[in-house]
């Protein structure tokens, strides 16, 4: 069974009789996360390109690793160190703690513990990796 689903029942139908729910599914997830990103573009057979717009998309997009996800869109799986870009393009690493009694959660600022202003969070991923010890 597939996350997403089209708006329009035509379309909906018509490209579940050339993809899987499993390609639609991968397609989404994929883009939904591209900065930018307003339509998703499915490939079939014989050369086949269907664009299908961002807004046509009924759906729960899904965190995916190493790579942008839009906020609050997604929100972080654990509770961990993110690297976020704001709405001002800045980058900060901020904490993000889920609430237990709301179900939600929040960013918090490592260095004061204090709440981030969550309306100024536009995207998050994880941390890079840690340079090895043998290479500094």
């Amino acid at each position: 069974m597939t996350k997403y689903r089209f708006k329009s029942e035509a379309l909906d139908a018509a490209m579940r009789l050339i993809f899987t729910d499993e390609e639609i599914d991968r397609v989404i997830d994929e883009r939904w996360n591209q900065d930018g990103a307003s339509s998703f573009f499915f490939w079939g057979p014989g050369g086949l390109m269907i664009s299908v717009d961002r807004n046509a998309v009924i759906g729960n997009p899904v965190y995916v690793r190493n790579v942008w996800n839009c906020y609050p869109q997604i929100v972080p799986p654990t509770e961990d160190l993110w690297l976020t870009q704001t709405t001002d393009n800045d980058y900060r690493i901020l904490y993000w703690r889920k609430d237990a009694a709301s179900g939600s959660g929040r960013w918090i600022d490592p260095n004061s513990s204090r709440e981030a202003l969550d309306s100024h969070v536009a995207a998050f991923r994880e941390l890079p990796a840690q340079m090895p010890e043998g290479n500094k």
